[in-house]
């Protein structure tokens, strides 16, 4: 069995002037990146990021030895001013929509699993993995497996199933991780851990 942790973020820093790939963490978000790490028992093999600097420090904060992958990075909004109001709830009602110039969910999805899969598949059994990506990106990845429907837009709430069971009800949290367990390379677990 191979172990892969999905790690949020941790909290980026608010009212940030910086364009979104640019965001730095916050102190909190170190501190509580720490205590989330202290609950987890496993020692990673390989630790990957996103290019996005909010992903990135969380990455040094796991270990100074780590690989950034463009894959993993959030999805791409594209014209951003021409958002409509329910472009978030929209992309879960239909997977390939996406706004001009940016990504549906299923673009997102097929980067995710492309990356998932290349470093899946280059780890040992009882070996783990380390990535950092963003709330959407995640998400994009789960859709393969599981089921996601939107409990409250505005918030950005989502139910996630796995065979039957609820992983999460309500908003993913910064930082938190899906650790994911495969058998040969086909997923058999999902947790959720705040």
């Amino acid at each position: 069995m191979k172990t892969i942790y999905l790690f949020r973020h941790t909290t980026p820093q608010e009212n940030s002037k910086y364009h979104n790939e640019s965001i730095p963490i916050s102190k909190q978000g170190v501190i509580e990146m720490k205590n989330l790490l202290s609950d987890l028992y496993d020692d990673f093999d390989s630790i990957l990021c996103s290019p996005y600097v909010r992903a990135v420090q969380t990455a040094q904060i796991i270990s100074s030895n780590y690989s950034v992958d463009d894959r993993l990075c959030e999805r791409r909004l594209g014209m951003e001013e021409e958002l409509v109001d329910d472009f978030w709830a929209r992309q879960y009602s239909d997977y390939d929509y996406k706004n001009i110039g940016g990504e549906s969910l299923n673009d997102v999805r097929k980067r995710m699993v492309d990356a998932i899969d290349f470093y899946l598949n280059r780890v040992d059994d009882n070996q783990t993995i380390a990535i950092v990506s963003h709330a959407t990106a995640i998400c994009s990845f789960l859709l393969s497996n599981c089921s996601i429907a939107v409990t409250n837009a505005k918030c950005k709430e989502r139910k996630i199933i796995f065979n039957e069971r609820i992983i999460i009800d309500g908003k993913i949290k910064t930082p938190s991780c899906f650790k994911l367990v495969f058998d040969n390379e086909k997923l058999i677990d999902i947790s959720y851990i705040e």
